[in-house]
């Protein structure tokens, strides 16, 4: 009684120290699945330690060896598989993050270049000075300042640099890019970032991250 009680402190200690420091679970359990074979293999030789050939003893074990690899084999496959889907699901994710941040740039800046150009004489105004018309939010030169945030975990940032240009921006808060140590416009690292810069020629998108 008291080896089986050892044997399921052991198998819960393993687990539950390997998932804290990790955090993941498939590590969680190949650590504890150690002091499980330990047990089984205990467990083994107790109850072929009498009325039991040499022979069977070995035959037995080769079973029991079958089993185990069989058992390891399927869980390596499955964590695998697991893996393999999380990757998918995180590629599919990011490519919808993207085609957002694509369209919520395009969204904005669309309608501030189409009454750019819509002025008559005498209005003349600057690129910015259009924009703080349709978004009274973006005033101030180099300030950068958000315009929305979006349902599919998109901010949407704007910065006038001069009169002549005005600079759209959206991050991703869940999705990362290429480059872990870059630094996004709202002081985090490492997401998805592209910006839009809207100036009387024209429009030039660009992915930063």
């Amino acid at each position: 009684m008291g080896w089986l009680v050892f044997s399921v402190f052991a198998v819960a200690a393993t687990f539950v120290l390997t998932f804290i420091t990790t955090g993941d679970i498939w590590d969680a359990m190949f650590a504890a699945a150690v002091p499980v074979g330990l047990f089984l293999l205990g467990l083994f030789l107790r109850a072929t330690r009498k009325n039991v050939t040499p022979r069977q003893r070995v035959t037995l074990l080769f079973v029991v060896a079958l089993i185990c690899i069989g058992v390891a084999g399927h869980w390596m496959v499955m964590h695998s598989m697991t893996r393999w889907q999380h990757d998918q699901l995180l590629t599919v994710r990011d490519r919808i993050q993207r085609s957002l941040m694509v369209s919520s740039v395009y969204d904005r800046a669309t309608p501030v270049f189409s009454a750019f150009h819509s002025q008559r004489f005498p209005e003349n105004k600057s690129m910015t000075e259009v924009f703080a018309d349709l978004y009274p939010s973006i005033m101030e030169k180099n300030a950068t300042i958000l315009l929305d945030s979006l349902d599919g975990g998109v901010n949407v940032y704007a910065r006038s640099t001069w009169g002549a240009m005005v600079v759209i921006t959206s991050v991703s808060s869940v999705g990362h890019g290429m480059d872990p140590e870059f630094r996004n416009v709202d002081g985090r690292r490492g997401y998805l970032q592209s910006c839009l810069r809207l100036t009387p020629e024209g429009m030039v998108y660009e992915v930063q991250n």
